[in-house]
C-alpha cells in the first residue's frame, strides 16, 4: 500500500517520468526528440521506436495502475489512453519548459499542475464490487475467490 501511495505521490508530482537530476533529464529530453524526429523521417526506425514506446507504457500502466488501486481510485477512460495521456503530457510540459528556459532563463513549471488536473478529470473513485462486478472480474481473474 505504501509503495502504491508512493507511486501516486510521484504520478501526482511528475517525477515517476523524472531522474531527479534536471541536466540529464533536460539531455535525455532532447536526445529522445531528436530519436523521435529521425524516427519520423525513417519508417524502419519508426517501428522499432513505437514498439520500444508500446513496452514503456504498458510497464507505466501498469504503475499506474497499482498507485489508483492503492487509494481506491480507477481510471474513467481505457487505462492505456490515460496511460498515453499521462506520457504526453509529462513530455509536453517539459518540452514548453526548456523552450521558456531557453528563450527568457526561466521556467513556469506546468507539468505539475497538468498532470494532477489530468488524474483529477481522468480517474474516479473506485466503485463498489456488486454481484455483476465480481462475477465479471473472477471471469478476468481480477480478484480471487
Amino acid at each position: 500500500r505504501s509503495m502504491g501511495a508512493a507511486l501516486m505521490r510521484a504520478l501526482e508530482d511528475g517525477t515517476l517520468l523524472r531522474s531527479g537530476d534536471p541536466e540529464a533529464d533536460r539531455r535525455w529530453l532532447l536526445i529522445s526528440t531528436e530519436f523521435s524526429l529521425h524516427a519520423i523521417r525513417n519508417p524502419e526506425v519508426a517501428r522499432l521506436l513505437v514498439e520500444h514506446e508500446k513496452r514503456g507504457r504498458a510497464a507505466l500502466a501498469e504503475l499506474i495502475d497499482q498507485a489508483l488501486r492503492s487509494i481506491d481510485r480507477e481510471p474513467a477512460i481505457p487505462l492505456a489512453e490515460l496511460t498515453r495521456m499521462v506520457v504526453a503530457v509529462t513530455e509536453g510540459a517539459h518540452l514548453q519548459a526548456l523552450t521558456e528556459q531557453a528563450a527568457h532563463g526561466t521556467t513556469q513549471q506546468r507539468a505539475d499542475s497538468a498532470m494532477i488536473t489530468l488524474l483529477d478529470y481522468l480517474t474516479a473513485p473506485t466503485r463498489p464490487m456488486t454481484p455483476a462486478r465480481s462475477k465479471v472480474a473472477k471471469q478476468r481473474g481480477s480478484i480471487d475467490r
